[in-house]
C-alpha cells in the first residue's frame, strides 16, 4: 500500500501468488526431562527445536532458496525453537519459556542486493522472547488461577524496511515468526470445572 503526503491511499498491491512447488528439508526435535521430586518441589525442562536444511520455493522465476531469509509476511529462519522450565510444588506452579528465532537476511538484501543506505534492513537480528506465568489450584472450589506475561521485556522484531513490497500486512516482518502485537501481553486466567 502506498499513501500520499496527506495519508490517502494511492495504490493497493497484493503480491500473493500461487507457488508451483515448495521443498523443505530439515530436522525437528523435542526432548524433555522431569527431575526427581524433592521436598521443595519438582522441576521439568524441555527443548523444542527445528533446523532447516533447505527451503526452496519454485515460482514463475524458477527455484529460489529462502532458508535464512525474511520475505514479506513469511520468514524462513534456519533455527527456531523454545526452551522451557516448569516448577511444581503442591498447588503452586511456575513456568518460564524462552522462544528463539535465528537471525535472517532481509529479502531485498539477500535476493536483490539492496543496502541499508537504501532503507532496507540487511540482517534481521536473532529474536528471543521470554514468557513467564504462575498458577495456583484451589481444589476445594475446582478452580485454577493463573497470572502470566508473554513477551516479558516487550521485545519488538526488526522490520525489513519501510515498505518491503511483499508484505501483505502493515508490519513489514514475518507474522508467522514474531509476535503480532509486538508488545508484552499480561493476562489473568481463572478456570472453573463443573
Amino acid at each position: 500500500m502506498e499513501r500520499d503526503s496527506n495519508g490517502n491511499v494511492t495504490d493497493l498491491r497484493n503480491f500473493l501468488l500461487n507457488q508451483n512447488k515448495y521443498d523443505v528439508s530439515g530436522v525437528d526435535t523435542y526432548t524433555s526431562y522431569k527431575f526427581p521430586e524433592t521436598s521443595f518441589g519438582t522441576f521439568k525442562a524441555a527443548l523444542d527445536m527445528s533446523y532447516v536444511i533447505d527451503s526452496i520455493i519454485t515460482n514463475p522465476d524458477g527455484p529460489q532458496e529462502y532458508t535464512g531469509v525474511q520475505w514479506g509476511d513469511a520468514g524462513y529462519p534456519r533455527i527456531k525453537g523454545s526452551f522451557s522450565v516448569d516448577y511444581m510444588y503442591e498447588d503452586f506452579d511456575a513456568h518460564w519459556t524462552a522462544r528463539y528465532v535465528h537471525h535472517m537476511l532481509g529479502y531485498y538484501h539477500a535476493q536483490e542486493g539492496a543496502t541499508a543506505d537504501e532503507g532496507y534492513t540487511e540482517r534481521l537480528p536473532t529474536y528471543i522472547v521470554h514468557d513467564v506465568s504462575v498458577g495456583y489450584s484451589l481444589d476445594q472450589f475446582n478452580t485454577r488461577l493463573q497470572f502470566g506475561v508473554n513477551n516479558l521485556f516487550a521485545k519488538k522484531p526488526t522490520p525489513e524496511g519501510l515498505d518491503n513490497g511483499y508484505s501483505a500486512s502493515t508490519n513489514n516482518f514475518s507474522v508467522t515468526e514474531y509476535d503480532v502485537n509486538m508488545d508484552r501481553f499480561v493476562y489473568l486466567r481463572a478456570t472453573v470445572k463443573f
